[in-house]
């Protein structure tokens, strides 16, 4: 709840990269957050201040908004969504979200981190403001100390994973019948 703070999560070990020699040239607060490790490095453009990366088009009226590599891994497992990489956490893509603001749209945030206080709750703060018209549903990790040491169990009781994302899918579509 810094003002002007700026907080990046890179989706891999490359990106984390680019993010660090970005963040040389920028003067205000920042922080990168990112995990113990990464699944796979990918190729990584330019960081463009504020901008998410569109990951996967597709002809579908549901947009996966993943922070970080193991929500984004997520995401690629589930068949025919679109898939926007937020590297940018804050600030928001408010641009991107302005356009994907439409009635039919259901937005799923997917963040490895708490809800509380998170980028999901940045997403619907946003879009409230705003008039929302998308359904918005957000996956992470509830406000409580997580009980095991296995990243896996953790992922997968908060629903960050492809099972978990393509719940909120099926709930959506019965709840539009």
């Amino acid at each position: 709840m810094i003002p002007d703070m700026t907080v990046l999560a890179p989706k891999d070990g490359n990106e984390l990269e680019a993010m660090l020699s970005w963040s040389l040239t920028y003067d205000k607060p920042l922080a990168i957050r990112y995990p113990k490790g990464y699944g796979s490095n990918r190729p990584c453009g330019e960081v463009t201040y504020g901008q998410w990366e569109v990951c996967r088009k597709a002809n579908s009226n549901v947009y996966v908004l993943a922070v970080g590599g193991r929500a984004l891994e997520a995401a690629e497992a589930v068949e025919n969504v679109n898939i926007l990489h937020a590297g940018f956490v804050k600030p928001l893509d408010e641009a991107r979200l302005d356009s994907l603001n439409r009635a039919g749209n259901l937005l799923i945030t997917v963040e490895d981190n708490a809800l509380y206080g998170g980028f999901g709750q940045a997403v619907l703060a946003y879009l409230n403001g705003k008039g929302l018209s998308a359904e918005v549903r957000t996956l992470g990790y509830s406000d409580a100390f997580l009980d095991d040491y296995a990243v896996d169990h953790s992922l997968q009781s908060a629903g960050i994973s492809a099972e978990g994302i393509r719940a909120v899918i099926k709930n959506f579509d019965n709840s539009m019948q």
